[in-house]
This record gives structure tokens, sequence and C-alpha cells, in this order.
């Protein structure tokens, strides 16, 4: 009945959280997650690597995270000779789209829209425009920072839970242009828990395709194909072409 947007805590009889004082510990306080023999080799590349590493696949995943953390390449074969490790700050990709904005990104902007006028269920959905690679013409402007065969993201606090394909900005947005170029996050923060429940799947790398889905999808595509900026942008790309 809890799984989603609950946090619980162990608490003492006075009801405070429970707490060891740092020195009585072999270690320094802290989380760590530690994954032996990982094996992930379509992100095996050096962590700084704009796409197939590390820092690519945690951005995206965590897209919007409620905290920023650090990720630190140790691999020998990675590093400069007498460098230990290499470190870099993981803010998403949410944070990563608004600091390009004027150097990467021509358009952004964000919509709302109601599932329903008898229902509570809200979705927003935030939207960027990534400019075209002079030096590559023809390559996918978004592969720096979502898989560019599937750059819509569906999130919920700030994680990844299911992402849609691009022919969704072809055939339902009708901005084919724009396809290789449009990133959108759609927040599900704003639905109810009910709706939540049956949405989200327990292992986080897919929606259930369910009819809530479906209505979901075409509510951010009716407010989206209404936006006269990304018709004008779908328009002057046409033209260039």
């Amino acid at each position: 009945e809890n799984k989603n947007g609950r946090y619980e805590y162990l608490v003492t009889s006075e009801n405070q959280v429970a707490k060891v004082d740092p020195v009585l510990l072999a270690q320094n306080p802290g989380t760590t997650i530690v994954h032996f023999a990982l094996d992930i080799p379509k992100y095996s590349a050096r962590m700084t690597q704009v796409t197939g590493s590390l820092w690519w696949l945690l951005q995206n995943a965590l897209f919007d995270p409620v905290l920023p953390f650090w990720v630190e390449e140790r691999r020998p074969s990675m590093l400069t000779k007498g460098q230990e490790a290499d470190r870099r700050t993981i803010s998403g990709n949410f944070t990563r789209l608004m600091d390009d904005r004027k150097d990467r990104i021509e358009l952004t902007g964000n919509i709302q829209a109601r599932l329903s006028p008898v229902k509570s269920d809200l979705i927003r959905a935030n939207y960027w425009v990534v400019k075209p690679n002079p030096e590559n013409p023809g390559g996918q402007p978004v592969d720096a920072y979502v898989d560019p065969y599937r750059p819509i993201i569906f999130t919920f606090n700030g994680q990844t839970h299911g992402t849609e394909e691009r022919r969704f900005t072809n055939e339902r947005l009708s901005l084919p242009y724009l396809s290789k170029s449009l990133i959108i996050q759609v927040e599900l923060d704003h639905l109810s828990p009910q709706s939540r429940r049956s949405l989200l799947s327990t292992t986080r790398d897919r929606l259930k395709q369910l009819p809530l889905y479906d209505d979901i999808r075409e509510a951010v595509a009716s407010a989206l194909a209404q936006d006269e900026d990304l018709i004008r942008l779908n328009d002057d790309r046409k033209e260039k072409l």
C-alpha cells in the first residue's frame, strides 16, 4: 500500500531517529553501495566520456535526483599515469539541460495537463530542443543526454521509470523534423497514489502498459502539439532541409 513516496525510520522510545556516534564506527559515516564485477559493457567507457559511460548512464537514469552525488573512476587503465581517481558530480540531465540553455539548447519550456476534469491526476512535462551540431549535421543532437531512440523520459521523484520511442514525436506530435532534437521529461509526481501504484513497475525500468499510460501520452501529445514555438522550429528545420 505504501511503496511510493513513503519513508519510515527506526526511532527511539523518545520518538527520535536512532543514531550512532561516528567515533564508534570503524569507518567514516555515510552510505556505500558496492557492486563487485558488475558487468555493464555498454557503459564501460572512461567515466568522463559523453556517451557509453557510467557518467552518461547515471545522468539519464537519475534524470533529476533529489541530491547530487559523486562518481569516481578508479580503473588504472582509464587514468593517466600517477592518477589515483577521477571524480565527477552527477546532478542529472535536468540540471545539465538547464545549464546548457545558452550554448546547446534552442528552446525549453513546460506544460501541465489534467488527465480528466473529474480526477486530481495532473501531468507536468518539461521539454528541450537541442541545437544541431554544425560539425555533425547528420547526427542526433540528443545523444549526449538520452538514448536518441527513446528521448521521452517518465520520472517519479526525479528517477527514470520508463521511456517512449521517438516516433511519438513523429506520429503523435506531428513534429518529424524535431524527432532527433527534442527531449521530453514527463513528471509523474502529481499523480494520485492509486494511479502511481497501478502505473509504476517494481523493477523501475518500464511503465505498465495500461489505459492510464495511454491517457498520459494523449494528454502530453495534446498539449505539446499546440505549442507554436515547437511548430515554428519544426518548420524551420524543414525549410533548411
